[in-house]
């Protein structure tokens, strides 16, 4: 017990001492930037005089070189020459002098790492001097040229002006301020008179230069209003005695007079006059400036001994609360941890006990009663009642939370499986209809489009087994007995939405449990489909199967991009664990078709896996179990030889060679051909559930069905020429190469077929219906429900169809 108090109190001690440590962070954080900003307002007094008063000179210096390299590109003369070479030499002495200034220790004490870095670039800008100079020598560059390369070495010393003229007290900063932007307006003012004193030179503006004329003393005009906006009382007072006198009120005329020409007669201004009394003005401005400067350095030390004074007092009187709040904290968590003892075992037997345990038997199933997992725990009338009536609504409201987002779950299952049994029904009945229509067309190409319908159809039928097995639930097909293996894979590939491109080969001569055959069915065609949907259009999935020691392995193989082996990783994590069904997972990944996968594989033990294929794509290794299959398909794997009708359409099926077991494909596009030719997708064992469209190939090679009728058994033409291929391996048709003797044009030997042959001729409908009527049969028995005693089909006739669909009634 005692050990549970002290765990208590030290909680408490901890839950007030953590606020009081951060209220002293705090205490000692705000006096750190209360002394920053005295010792940086202290500080940048002294940056302006050392550092910013120098850049200005420099500024002064480029000003003049600027106006002197305008005049010469102008006229050229060597007294023009000689004022050049004099305003380079003052330029070269104030850049030496700036540099001078940034390596003293004082001025590298108190500037930062920010603020050196912007007082360095006006250096790095000026390296491009003197390649500026030798084009202005030259007269390699015109005077629009030389004015803006004048004005980007100017330019980077605007961000230190605005870097110290930055004060955290607010009436020094906006003196700062205003003292930046009468800066600027100087360097408008020198902008203006090295346009002007080239205009004047020439005589009169060039169009660009006119330009540049006005926009400099719209500027500058504009910056001068700013810094006036900006100034307080005095200084205004100041500010418009000093621009009251001359030669501003002359200057203002005279660029007057000039804008007034616009640029196209003469302008109407003393050049020697203009030259003198810029002079002066630019003078007086640095003078002007520099007074106001002193003034905005003086104004910041007093704020800052103010800061420093605050400081010493708002210290103590900090320590001393801060020595008060420890004291009274520590006393009231003694008094508390007392009382919550008893709460706090409540609380750990909530959280580590019932909540847990309610969660658990949610997850199974069984019914919860939310008063009786939430009892009441004791409550009193001070502060920690409340405490304890906050969590007994807590445990409430989590408990039923609980039981409730668990029939979420459930009712969001039976409403797929609602829906899905739902578009069942739809699409058995939408399949029916589509056999009636068939059955009386009478137009070759609509009864191709009828096919092709009733393919969507099929897939649809998959898409909403889908959503059934998402639910939980099982598809309505089965089969009542072992269906051979060869069969399931070749139903599988006739579902894929590419089918033509598939191929199964090499499937070893097994049967398939019948309680299986749907699921295993539906999981290799979400493969395969996705097989097809993520490799190139002009490639094969190739389907094998063969037995392994430790059960039936299936592959699909796809020529795809393939995947990295992160996402081979992370997919096979998700084949290997599947999720449990809830919304939120399936909104994350658009993955359904692995989704179902994963479920369907869980259900029946069997294992799937992804890997890389030799050719770059990927592999999908099916792992069945042992169980699942059993003996030898002998009844699928050798067909006798079953002659044909000799219509337009549907010549000789083709026979399966004696001695061939059916688990080798290595002429696979020969049985793809037979079987488009028979109208046999899916042998007598096994429908894939709807139609396959009648001009398309279908993968694997076709059992012959035994009950196509009579027709003329004539020799067969063209049986043993070699077959064209096209560029995915597919048989090429060669015209009339393999109708009877009686039905072609020329009775002559069949050609051997051409890379690429003529479009067959047009067939008639009748010719059409002969040659799907094998077909329709197939698909028909598969789609008869199954007798729940004997597990065979019920259709008369039939006796040996074991495939059929079973639908739910709808609810």
């Amino acid at each position: 017990m005692s050990r549970s108090v002290r765990s208590i109190r030290r909680q408490l001690l901890t839950l007030a001492t953590i606020p009081l440590v951060t209220l002293l962070a705090l205490w000692g954080f705000a006096t750190y930037l209360t002394v920053g900003d005295g010792y940086r307002l202290y500080n940048q007094g002294r940056l302006t005089t050392q550092v910013v008063a120098p850049a200005e000179e420099i500024v002064g210096a480029i000003q003049g070189e600027r106006r002197a390299s305008a005049v010469y590109l102008t006229i050229g003369s060597a007294d023009n020459l000689g004022d050049l070479t004099r305003a380079r030499t003052l330029v070269d002495q104030k850049i030496d002098a700036y540099r001078a200034a940034l390596k003293r220790d004082d001025v590298r004490g108190i500037a930062s790492a920010h603020l050196m870095e912007l007082a360095e670039a006006p250096l790095t800008a000026l390296d491009n001097l003197d390649a500026l100079r030798r084009q202005v020598e030259t007269r390699a560059i015109d005077g629009r040229g030389m004015m803006d390369a004048f004005t980007d070495l100017v330019d980077p010393i605007t961000p230190l002006y605005a870097a110290v003229a930055t004060f955290p007290d607010d009436q020094v900063s906006a003196e700062g301020q205003a003292l930046q932007r009468l800066a600027h307006a100087r360097e408008l003012r020198a902008r203006t008179d090295a346009i002007l004193a080239g205009a004047l030179t020439n005589g009169r503006f060039t169009r660009d230069g006119y330009l540049q004329f006005v926009q400099a003393v719209g500027l500058m005009r504009a910056e001068y209003h700013e810094t006036y906006v900006r100034m307080d009382g005095q200084y205004r007072r100041e500010f418009d005695a000093f621009f009251a006198k001359d030669p501003y009120g002359w200057l203002t005329r005279a660029e007057d007079s000039a804008i007034a020409t616009n640029g196209t007669g003469a302008i109407p201004v003393n050049a020697s006059q203009w030259r003198d009394a810029n002079t002066t003005a630019l003078a007086q401005l640095s003078d002007f400036q520099n007074h106001l400067s002193g003034i905005v350095s003086d104004h910041a030390k007093g704020p800052a001994y103010l800061i420093f004074g605050r400081i010493i007092v708002a210290g103590l009187v900090g320590l001393i609360v801060v020595v008060v709040t420890v004291a009274v904290s520590l006393r009231i968590a003694r008094r508390l941890a007392r009382r919550l003892r008893h709460l706090s075992s409540s609380a750990h037997t909530l959280s580590d006990v019932q909540l847990p345990d309610v969660v658990d038997r949610l997850s199974r199933g069984e019914h919860v009663d939310v008063d009786a997992e939430a009892p009441v725990l004791e409550r009193t009338g001070d502060e920690i009642g409340e405490v304890a009536a906050a969590l007994n609504t807590v445990r409430r409201t989590a408990i039923r939370t609980a039981v409730e987002q668990a029939e979420l779950r459930t009712g969001i299952r039976n409403v797929f499986i609602n829906i899905a049994r739902r578009s069942q029904t739809l699409v058995k009945q939408q399949l029916s209809m589509l056999d009636v229509m068939e059955r009386k067309t009478v137009d070759p190409e609509e009864l191709h489009d009828l096919f092709r319908v009733d393919h969507l159809a099929t897939r649809m039928q998959r898409y909403a087994e889908n959503l059934v097995i998402l639910g939980g639930g099982r598809p309505g097909r089965h089969w009542g007995e072992p269906v051979a293996m060869r069969e399931v894979l070749r139903g599988a590939a006739a579902e894929a939405e590419q089918y033509e491109r598939v191929r199964v080969v090499s499937v070893a001569p097994v049967m398939l449990a019948g309680t299986a055959v749907s699921d295993v069915l539906h999981l290799v065609a979400e493969l395969i489909d996705n097989a097809t949907r993520f490799s190139p259009p002009d490639t094969q999935v190739q389907v094998s199967g063969q037995m392994v020691p430790h059960g039936f392995a299936v592959e699909v193989v796809d020529r795809g991009l393939g995947m990295t082996d992160t996402d081979l990783a992370a997919a096979n994590a998700w084949l290997a664990h599947p999720p449990e069904f809830n919304v939120l997972a399936l909104s994350e990944s658009p993955r359904l078709g692995m989704f179902v996968v994963a479920r369907v594989a869980a259900r029946h033990g069997i294992r799937v896996s992804l890997h890389g294929s030799p050719s770059g794509g990927v592999t999908a290794v099916i792992l069945l179990p042992g169980e699942l299959v059993s003996g030898v398909a002998a009844a699928t794997t050798e067909r006798e030889p079953v002659e044909r009708q000799p219509t337009g359409g549907a010549a000789d099926a083709g026979t399966v060679p004696a001695g061939r077991d059916g688990t080798d494909d290595d002429d696979m596009d020969g049985d793809m051909d037979r079987d488009r030719d028979s109208g046999d997708f899916h042998g007598g064992g096994i429908s894939g559930g709807g139609d396959v469209p009648g001009g398309g190939d279908v993968p694997g090679d076709g059992d012959v069905p035994g009950d196509h009728g009579q027709g003329d058994t004539g020799d067969r033409v063209g049986a043993d020429a070699p077959a064209a291929r096209t560029h995915l391996g597919l048989p090429v048709r060669v015209r009339q190469a393999r109708l009877a003797p009686g039905l072609r044009d020329n009775a002559g030997p069949a050609t051997v077929p051409r890379p690429h042959p003529a479009p067959p001729p047009q067939r008639s409908a009748d010719e059409v219906r002969q040659m799907m009527s094998a077909y329709q049969r197939g698909t028909q028995r598969g789609r008869q429900p199954i007798d729940d005693h004997t597990g065979r089909s019920s259709t008369p006739g039939d006796p040996g169809t074991t495939s059929t669909e079973h639908r739910d009634e709808e609810s």
